[in-house]
């Protein structure tokens, strides 16, 4: 039987996690690091208290899925609503995990994958590539993110204030940090974490560079908006073809960084409120 096209999105994903389990089963992915505990236990108060954080952010989470209201599909929400309550319980979530998880369950969910088996490939993703990022402090992300922005290409978000003003501020984080999931439709979102998760942990700030004309035109219009422009933008796969080319081409800049000067944003010093700090500078979400 012929395979429908989101069938096909979701096995697209779904083979690329298989494969990142093969690379770190290998230790072939360098910044990989175990930090979720997977056995861990909790009084039903606690997890009832973890899961209600979580519930808020799955409520408002941006994952783009045409023609389905995601929201309404109950297994999906239960299952990406235990693995996120599982990674509060450890102490280990904060706002954002939601959307970088959302498509990676809702994949295991439509191919009807073993809860286990789409927890673990949360947990691996996470472990891999975002959580190398925040750690102390998200000391990684920050000296990635003033490379990135001195880089060809990079404009700002805020071209009326001047760029000492806001230098010492992380501005990308609803996007970079987040794996483009609140900017782009599920199929092409499958494919843009098919590059990501074969490339190096600094490849999401050359896609940025890669995709800015229409993250920037999304971020102006409206960040959560299905609707199509009529504007032809490049597809996803120039995108990826042009982000594998500055990946090598700017390799040395971010394989050889040098340790920024601490940030502070909003007086912060935590992991967890830190990264929220950054997504929702950079977002003004409405509450």
């Amino acid at each position: 039987m012929k395979k429908t096209l989101m069938s096909q999105a979701c096995g697209l994903l779904l083979e690329n996690l298989a494969r990142l389990r093969e690379r770190i089963e290998r230790n072939e992915v360098s910044t990989y690091k175990e930090m979720i505990d997977r056995k861990t236990e909790q009084e039903a108060g606690k997890l009832e208290a973890c899961q209600k954080t979580v519930e808020k952010d799955i409520a408002r989470m941006g994952i783009i899925i045409e023609g389905e209201k995601v929201r309404e599909n109950a297994e999906f929400i239960r299952q990406l609503t235990s693995v996120l309550t599982h990674l509060e319980s450890c102490s280990l979530y904060y706002q954002g995990m939601a959307e970088i998880c959302a498509p990676v369950v809702y994949a295991g969910v439509k191919e009807e994958e073993p809860e286990e088996r789409t927890k673990e490939s949360c947990f691996l993703l996470l472990e891999a590539f975002t959580l190398p990022l925040v750690d102390k402090e998200m000391e990684r992300y920050i000296e990635y993110e003033k490379i990135m922005r001195n880089l060809p290409g990079y404009r700002t978000k805020y071209p009326d204030i001047p760029n000492e003003e806001i230098w010492d501020f992380y501005v990308e984080g609803d996007s970079v940090l987040l794996w483009f999931s609140r900017y782009f439709e599920f199929k092409d979102l499958v494919k843009i974490y098919a590059f990501l998760m074969n490339e190096p942990i600094y490849a999401p700030f050359l896609f940025f560079i890669a995709a800015i004309d229409e993250i920037r035109e999304k971020q102006k219009a409206c960040r959560f908006s299905e609707e199509k422009s009529d504007k032809k933008r490049p597809s996803v796969e120039e995108y990826v073809k042009t982000a594998k080319t500055l990946t090598s081409e700017y390799k040395s800049e971010f394989e050889n960084r040098r340790r920024t000067d601490t940030l502070v944003v909003f007086g912060v010093v935590s992991v967890a409120v830190g990264m929220a700090a950054a997504i929702y500078m950079a977002l003004d979400r409405k509450k």
